[in-house]
């Protein structure tokens, strides 16, 4: 207990900022820590979330009248931003969103056709261009961020993934063949499952299957919380999911999530040759080696498809010109911040 306090203690003198208060979904609080070897330096007492909330729209409009000095744009408020008159700014980030599929045996999308058949059926140009269409956001194949690092560059160039396609007729014979193996004439409906604030993405994918696959898509909308309650559960079929990296350049922090023990495998994947090649990425520290494994890794994960790699993305927001300093990447540092033209 005595060892456990002096850790707390030497911990909590390390950290420029600590947590002082946090009340769910509703606010949280940051304080400057007085006992940090460098306090003098940091230049907020505190940091305030005062509103938290799913309602973006409201969250904007907080911002225009300076309630908030920074706030995060999704897809749903970019436009009215924009046509504010708001400064838009972008920022890198190592995060990447994906939809991923229930490859549990009593669910309809462990047949590996229907997944084959929704990955082609999938415009993900218009999903990443149109309807996310946040600048910085780029479409992805890999389960790997550009941030990665290979061997002597990015991960992505030296090892590039073979590319999705988006092909309806194909889509079409790999549902018919599907149906045919279940011996059905009609699939059950699907539930997609996701949080509150990525209605649009699951209206976009539900048009996409029924206009073109005939399937019945019904989404399954939750907080935040509880979707990941479900997700845990494997209540669902379909449900969109994103993983940030942070400071992590190695691809093994992505790859970790697809092993068949790792507590992020919600997708029930299980393929014992991946889990071999996840050992041999720990075992060795030859680099070449080692991303040839990744390499293996990304193409059985194509192959197999217990996702669908949609989009990477940018840290979008607007700020107050009187904020300065505020590090967003590759980890969020309100320790060198500053409230320009303020008594602190």
């Amino acid at each position: 207990m005595v060892a456990t306090l002096r850790m707390q203690k030497i911990l909590s003198e390390m950290a420029p900022i600590y947590l002082h208060s946090w009340i769910h979904a509703s606010s949280l609080k940051l304080k400057k820590n007085s006992r940090y070897w460098n306090a003098e330096k940091v230049g907020l007492n505190e940091v305030n979330f005062g509103y938290i909330t799913s309602d973006t729209r409201s969250l904007l409009n907080l911002y225009k009248t300076k309630e908030l000095a920074s706030l995060r744009l999704n897809e749903e408020i970019l436009k009215d931003a924009l046509e504010y008159g708001l400064r838009v700014q972008k920022a890198p980030t190592n995060c990447l969103s994906w939809i991923m599929f229930n490859l549990a045996e009593d669910r309809v999308t462990s047949n590996l056709k229907i997944r084959q058949a929704i990955r082609f059926a999938i415009d993900r140009d218009a999903y990443t261009n149109v309807i996310v269409g946040l600048p910085g956001t780029r479409k992805i194949d890999t389960v790997f961020t550009r941030r990665m690092q290979g061997v002597n560059g990015p991960f992505q160039k030296e090892y590039p993934t073979p590319e999705i396609g988006y092909d309806l007729s194909r889509a079409r014979q790999l549902i018919a063949e599907a149906k045919q193996e279940l011996g059905v004439e009609k699939l059950p409906p699907l539930i997609m499952l996701i949080n509150e604030t990525r209605q649009i993405e699951a209206e976009f994918v539900q048009s996409q299957l029924i206009n073109a696959l005939g399937i019945e898509l019904r989404i399954d909308k939750q907080t935040f919380k509880q979707s990941l309650v479900k997700m845990r559960g494997g209540d669902f079929d379909i449900a969109r999911a994103g993983f940030c990296g942070g400071a992590l350049r190695d691809p093994v922090f992505f790859a970790g999530i697809f092993h068949s023990q790792s507590s992020f495998n919600d997708m029930n994947f299980n393929n014992p040759e991946y889990d071999s090649l996840m050992a041999l990425t720990h075992g060795t520290d030859d680099q070449i080696i080692r991303m040839r494994a990744f390499d293996k890794m990304q193409h059985i994960l194509f192959t197999d498809i217990p996702i669908i790699p949609t989009i990477e993305s940018s840290w979008v927001y607007v700020q107050d010109r009187q904020l300065k300093g505020l590090n967003r990447y590759p980890v969020t540092d309100f320790s060198r911040a500053r409230l320009i033209g303020f008594e602190l």
